[in-house]
């Protein structure tokens, strides 16, 4: 199936840099959807604007081009294109994020106004509302990265490194033998050596199923708090296998867990910390992501689902904050929940394999 891949943006001002990306599009072998090009179905029962945004949903792609004009207001307050944008982000959608060069330096101005003094930004239209919605693309928790461009040239060349960075990191995402290869020896010699020691055949069925998923991507956070616990991978593994729950499994490493809101979280592992405040406090690693989680490969795939699509404890807050050492687990409650969830799923994957 060739990928359909939404072209957002204001037409008027665009014409030119639209019609050269669909070009562009066209010769990579996608299909490109624009509304002036007839590739939006129009239904009796939506109007035109949300008939663009049904467009969107059947999309596996969205290039989204911001220029100095806004565009048009809908009835929630919003451009076309910025609910275009919101709409890719509610159906998990990858965007790819042109910025005119210009217009992020004027972003970078009005930013630096600290007075609130009222500014004039030649030849934009509602500055205010377009910095907006690059700081909503810009402080999303993935898929977040700006690309400027100058002018036509400029914007086909870095749109053209993009695509081809996504395509190729999804190709070795999903044809990587030798990692994958990798991963499945060192299981197999770990469990043969688990076998010839423990004697029992379904212990050591169980124990290369958990030692496989602990080497996935996706599961990183669980492997790296429960090898530390644990002190190696391999005793790891054996230990999370005797209990049912997570908990139980940190109770019985007398493990000292204190959860607590994302704003706590935030000031107790601050980045701005040194190493040395970090250390003295038992901790050793701390990590920083969001719900629904997802891996960096995962990310840069076309239409792919989240790794861990659970919810946040609110739709406020789905930021994902923790740090861990042998003996302690400093956590927001988001944390908490993700990691129960890496867990529930190594125990179903066990049960499935049995």
């Amino acid at each position: 199936m060739k990928p359909n891949i939404f072209i957002s943006s204001t037409i008027n001002d665009l014409t030119h840099l639209r019609d050269s990306i669909r070009d562009l599009i066209s010769e990579l072998g996608y299909n490109p959807i624009m509304s002036e090009y007839g590739d939006v179905g129009y239904l009796p029962s939506e109007s035109a604007e949300d008939s663009c945004y049904l467009a969107m949903k059947d999309c596996q792609m969205s290039i989204m081009i911001i220029g100095k004009r806004y565009g048009s207001i809908s009835e929630n307050g919003l451009s076309i294109t910025h609910n275009e944008f919101k709409t890719a982000r509610e159906r998990k959608i990858p965007v790819i994020f042109l910025v005119n060069e210009e217009v992020l330096s004027f972003k970078r101005v009005f930013e630096a106004n600290e007075k609130g003094i009222q500014m004039n930004f030649p030849g934009m239209e509602n500055p205010s509302q377009i910095f907006e919605l690059i700081r909503e693309f810009s402080e999303s928790k993935y898929n977040n990265g700006l690309i400027a461009y100058t002018n036509v040239q400029s914007a086909k060349k870095n749109l053209k490194q993009q695509l081809a960075h996504i395509v190729g990191d999804l190709l070795k995402r999903k044809f990587d033998p030798v990692q994958s290869e990798i991963k499945d020896i060192l299981s197999e010699i770990t469990t043969l050596r688990h076998l010839l020691l423990k004697n029992e055949q379904e212990i050591a069925q169980q124990f290369s199923v958990a030692f496989r998923f602990l080497l996935n991507e996706e599961n990183d956070y669980l492997r790296d708090v429960s090898e530390t616990i644990s002190g190696s991978l391999e005793k790891a593994v054996t230990e999370l296998l005797k209990h049912n729950s997570f908990k139980s499994y940190l109770e019985f490493k007398n493990v000292q867990v204190s959860e607590m809101d994302t704003k706590t979280a935030q000031e107790k592992l601050s980045t701005k910390k040194s190493t040395e405040d970090f250390k003295s406090n038992g901790l050793i690693k701390i990590n920083y992501s969001g719900l629904p989680f997802e891996t960096s490969r995962n990310r840069a795939s076309i239409g792919g689902e989240p790794n861990y699509d659970v919810k946040p404890i609110s739709k406020e807050d789905s930021r994902v904050i923790f740090g861990f050492g042998k003996k302690i687990i400093l956590a927001n409650y988001n944390a908490i929940i993700l990691l129960n969830a890496m867990y529930d799923k190594l125990k179903k994957t066990i049960e499935k394999n049995n």
